[in-house]
């Protein structure tokens, strides 16, 4: 968890831009996981160790299947040898203006023809790792989509303090679910 919140704080002061689909495609719409791996051209390439910030939003694909609504994005990568990985999907939070909200991640590592490796798993109310073991050197895909079925449900409240004749005082604002959204991806470096 450490590592999580030091990788948000570090994404936050470092203001890496972010990478958005140029041509909309938000008149495609999957309901089977391999087909949308395969047939949706990758936004970027994931690196180890860096930050990338990715968009889903209106111009993204859409999926509707029984367990997951929503746009995503697919993101490609390439393990140098079977090894294990660790790989962060973060919502960012529109949290200085007047909106506070996040997208939800739903993520999914594949083999280039849509096999999943392996599904994320929740780390906060609006991130997920996935976590596992490449079976083999090769190329790979992270299918991200910004989870619908949430829309406009609390996740959390935002902790804040405001100085008003001197005084300092706190107050929460509440945290909602949105359908679209930027993420950090980091897929993390192994310590050996």
């Amino acid at each position: 968890m450490k590592i999580l919140m030091m990788y948000v704080l570090l994404s936050a002061l470092m203001g890496c831009s972010t990478i958005k689909r140029e041509e909309s495609l938000a008149t495609q719409q999957y309901e089977v996981l391999n087909s949308a791996v395969k047939q949706v051209k990758p936004l970027t390439e994931l690196t180890q160790g860096a930050v990338k910030r990715v968009r889903v939003d209106e111009g993204s694909p859409t999926f509707e299947s029984e367990k997951i609504k929503g746009r995503f994005e697919v993101l490609s990568l390439q393990a140098q040898e079977a090894s294990d990985f660790q790989i962060s999907i973060a919502g960012r939070c529109d949290c200085l203006g007047f909106r506070k909200w996040s997208a939800i991640p739903i993520a999914f590592l594949t083999t280039e023809d849509g096999t999943v490796v392996a599904e994320g798993k929740m780390g906060t109310p609006n991130s997920q790792s996935v976590v596992g073991r490449f079976p083999k050197a090769g190329a790979y895909k992270l299918f991200i989509a910004a989870d619908r079925t949430q829309d406009g449900k609390k996740l959390s409240d935002i902790q804040a303090m405001y100085a008003y004749g001197g005084v300092i005082a706190p107050f929460s604002l509440p945290l909602v679910a949105h359908p679209v959204g930027d993420f950090d991806v980091l897929w993390m470096v192994d310590k050996k």
